[in-house]
C-alpha cells in the first residue's frame, strides 16, 4: 500500500486518472474496485493534497534577475 493515501498505488493510478479527465467516481469506482464514496474520498485527498502542495510548484519569485540563470 501506498503510505501517504493508504491505497495500492494501481488503485491509486486509476483514482489519478479518473480525477484528472473529470470521471464522476460512481463511473471510476467499478474500474477501480472501490465504491463511489471511497473514490470520492480518495478524490478530495488529492485534491487537498495538490492544495497544500501547490507553493512547491511555483517558480520561485526574485527581487532581480540572476544572470547565471536568466542571460
Amino acid at each position: 500500500d501506498e503510505f501517504y493515501f493508504s491505497l495500492p498505488l494501481d488503485k491509486l493510478d486509476l483514482c489519478l486518472w479518473g480525477l484528472n479527465h473529470a470521471c464522476p467516481p460512481d463511473k471510476a469506482a467499478p474500474a477501480v474496485g472501490l465504491t463511489p464514496a471511497e473514490v470520492e474520498r480518495i478524490y478530495a485527498q488529492i485534491q487537498a493534497r495538490r492544495r497544500a502542495t501547490r507553493p512547491l510548484h511555483l517558480r520561485p519569485l526574485l527581487v532581480e534577475d540572476v544572470k547565471e540563470i536568466h542571460p
